[in-house]
């Protein structure tokens, strides 16, 4: 169930993963992305722009890999 790391790497509990937030989770997982690929794999999560990931577009985002793909 992808809703638990959701909420686990959403640090404040509002509901979103900030930038930050998920930066954050992605260096606990070791992920060793530079700055420009965690920025494009953030853009692949916020599809709307909105600056913030909400729990369907997280889902949505692990799920639609052919478009993550194309953006690499």
């Amino acid at each position: 169930d992808l809703r638990i790391p959701f909420r686990r790497f959403d640090a404040d509990g509002d509901g979103v993963l900030s930038l930050t937030e998920f930066g954050d989770a992605l260096a606990a997982l070791n992920a060793g992305l530079t700055a420009q690929h965690l920025l494009a794999l953030f853009k692949h999560f916020d599809p709307n722009g909105s600056g913030t990931i909400n729990s369907g577009e997280f889902l949505w985002a692990f799920f639609n890999r052919r478009r993550l793909l194309r953006q690499l």
